[in-house]
Formats: structure tokens, C-alpha cells, sequence
């Protein structure tokens, strides 16, 4: 379970995070945020909240990133309250600093001697055609013209009629094709999976989208992948016949994967005579003490009782028991947490294979967030000095 507007949901119990406070700060460190998508004024509001002296620089004019381009959209204004609500709450706060068209290099971030730096810098749709189904790229001619996300998000001309190939079958696909047919064009959509936007099955609305968009007049070409793009026109290949056709295409916006915007992260990375590691000198040491599941044979019931019911045939006892040490620069300890949790599951003498199967994965998985609990708990109790 997640939400976009709360982290800390679905976390409450197993990690100790309140939904509504947050830790104040541990030191006078002042922070440089870079970039300013959903992440980036995510960071920011919590860090300032905390009490920090945050920088958040972001490259473009706009606060929000992807929510900020998504939420222009067909039917997604509402996604704008992810941006709303946390730029409202950095506006109040003295202590965060926000500079929009403001593009920075290594040597930049290095010279300003920031004690931390988040880089935020996203990921950017490729126009290649990589993706679920195409570990290379797409062939093109010279003369193809091909687009991506972006360029339907920042307003560019884009020549009619329009094929829209979605590789990545979530939800933007379909909206790509609404947006590019409703400025006007002649929109073919061909997905690689049996409908459109996939993934919606799982929300209930990938039948509201595909209708929407046949009433709209857009093509669709289900279950197709893109062989070649051509000028006027391109080649597409049915997954399962794999028989071939050319469909006309003055251009072709990809909808497949992203590759992330980490050119400044792998530039600062390098710069390691100038980066000094956060925190101080030392080492932890994790060390499983006991990780065992026993399997004991329940005694049943005989005769007419046993005959007439179906018991409880084994119970599988769990026991998971870990400590975490750290050590100086010198190897003497500085702190020690530890902690054990132990879980029980019965199994039915007619259960089969595939219930087994999840009856263990639930006690493992129960197992688990009983000892994360556990452990963070002791670690913030007995390792307070040593955490950031």
C-alpha cells in the first residue's frame, strides 16, 4: 500500500514513522537539492520541516517535474495536488531556498560546499523504442521522425497522422494518443499487450479508457510490436503470426521506457578527492544469530471425529533472531542492538501444494516485519548517536 501524498503510509507500524511528525534535525548541516520533481520537493518539504538549511535548485521553470507535465493531461488536473500541497508548504518555510532555471554542473555543486547534496534529476522517456519488448533499438531511416513524451508535453508541431507506440503499458500511452487526437491529428495506437493501457485492468478503468479513445476515432492495434519506421510510414509485426504490414505514419511518438537523467550523479561520483562519505568513520556489522523454521506433526483426532473434519495435520514454528555492532575506526565497539521475533502457522491435513506455498510465505513475510519493527526499534534506542 502506497499514497502519493504520504510516505510514511503503510509504514506506521513496521518502520515507527508517524504520519504527521517527523523528527526534528541532528545537526547544523545545510543541503543542496537537485532537482525539483516529485522526489525533489518531497525531500525538500521534509528536510525543512526537520529544520535544515535546504538549496533546492531545479532545472526548469516549473516546481513538480513529471506531475507537473502528466497533470496537463486529458482528465489528470487532479494529480497537480502531489505539486500543490508540498510547494504550499516549502512557501511557508524560511528555512528552504528554491532557484527555478537553474541548471548546474559538478563543479558547481562541489564549489558551493554544500555538507550534503540529493540528486533528483529524474528520468527522461527514450525515443529509441527500448523497452519491455525491444532490447534494441527500433530501425529508422534518416528521414523518420520520431518523438517522445516530452515533446508532446512541452507543445511541439508534430506532423499528421501519428502512430503512438506504447512499449510500456501502463497508463500513458492512452493518454498520449488522447492528447495528440485531440490537437488535431489522425492517431494510430499500437500497443504490444491485447489492450490498451494495461495496466488499468487493475484499477478498473482500462475499459473507460479504451472506449473513450475509439469514440475519439483513434486506431487501435493491439497486440503488435514496431519492426521499422520509415518516412510516411512504418512496419509493424503481429506477436503472434508474426506476419508483417506497413501502416501510414508521418511520425511515430514512443511510449516504451525511461533511462535516468544520472549524468551530474556519475560526474560528482567521479570527482572522490572533493566527496568526503557522509557520517563518521567506522563499520557496522549485521550477524544472523538464528533463521529456522521446525515442522512439528500435530496428533489428530481418530474415528468418526476425525473421519468427519479436517484438522490440523503440522504446525511450522519460525524463529528469526539477528544483532547489529558498530565499531570505530579502531574496531572497539561503539554501540550494539539486537533483536528476535518468532512466528506459528497450522496447515490443514488437506491443504495443497500452492496453499502450503502461501501459508509459509505469509509466516516468513509476518516473521520479517515483526523483526523489522523490532530491530529499528532497539537500533533507535540503543544506536541513536550513530544514525544521520
Amino acid at each position: 500500500m502506497r499514497c502519493t501524498q504520504n510516505p510514511t503510509t503503510g509504514e506506521e507500524w513496521r518502520r515507527g514513522w508517524h504520519p504527521e511528525r517527523i523528527g526534528s534535525k541532528g545537526s547544523d548541516a545545510k543541503v543542496l537539492i537537485v532537482g525539483a520533481g516529485p522526489a525533489g520537493i518531497e525531500a525538500a518539504r521534509g528536510l525543512g520541516q526537520r529544520g535544515y538549511a535546504v538549496t533546492l535548485a531545479e532545472a526548469r521553470t516549473e516546481l513538480g517535474g513529471r506531475v507537473t507535465q502528466e497533470s496537463a493531461l486529458p482528465g489528470l488536473g487532479a494529480w497537480g495536488r502531489v505539486r500543490d500541497w508540498r510547494v504550499g508548504r516549502i512557501q511557508e518555510m524560511t528555512n528552504v531556498e528554491v532557484y527555478l532555471d537553474s541548471s548546474l554542473t559538478a563543479d558547481q555543486v562541489l564549489d558551493f560546499g554544500f555538507d550534503h547534496v540529493l540528486i533528483a534529476t529524474g528520468a527522461t522517456w527514450r525515443k529509441d523504442g527500448v523497452g519491455i519488448n525491444n532490447a534494441r533499438p527500433i530501425a529508422l531511416s534518416d528521414s523518420a521522425q520520431v518523438y517522445g513524451p516530452e515533446d508532446v508535453f512541452d507543445g511541439k508541431e508534430i506532423p499528421n497522422p501519428v502512430v503512438v507506440f506504447d512499449d510500456d503499458n501502463f497508463y500513458l500511452g492512452g493518454l498520449i494518443a488522447e492528447k495528440v487526437r485531440g490537437d488535431g491529428r489522425d492517431v494510430t495506437l499500437v500497443t504490444t499487450e491485447s489492450v490498451v493501457s494495461a495496466w488499468t485492468t487493475h484499477t478498473m478503468e482500462q475499459h473507460r479508457i479504451q472506449s473513450h479513445l475509439m469514440e475519439m476515432d483513434v486506431s487501435v492495434i493491439a497486440s503488435h510490436n514496431l519492426a521499422r519506421i520509415d518516412a510516411g510510414e512504418v512496419e509493424i509485426t503481429c506477436l503472434y503470426t508474426k506476419r508483417r504490414r506497413t501502416i501510414p505514419a508521418a511520425a511515430v511518438v514512443m511510449v516504451t521506457s525511461r533511462t535516468p537523467n544520472n549524468g551530474l550523479y556519475l560526474e560528482l561520483t567521479r570527482n572522490e578527492d572533493r566527496l568526503k562519505a557522509a557520517g563518521s568513520q567506522g563499520s557496522a556489522r549485521f550477524t544472523i544469530i538464528d533463521a529456522s523454521i521446525t515442522e512439528t506433526k500435530l496428533k489428530m483426532d481418530s474415528g468418526i471425529t476425525g473421519a468427519l473434519t479436517k484438522q490440523q495435520a503440522f504446525r511450522y514454528d519460525a524463529t528469526v533472531e539477528g544483532s547489529v555492532e558498530v565499531m570505530d575506526s579502531r574496531g572497539f565497539r561503539k554501540g550494539f542492538a539486537s533483536a528476535r521475533a518468532r512466528r506459528s502457522r497450522t496447515v490443514r491435513e488437506d491443504a495443497t501444494l500452492n496453499e502450503r506455498d502461501r501459508i509459509w510465505f505469509a509466516l516468513v513475510e509476518d516473521l520479517m516485519q515483526d523483526f523489522n519493527a523490532e530491530i529499528e526499534k532497539n537500533i533507535r534506542q540503543h544506536l541513536s548517536g550513530q544514525l544521520m
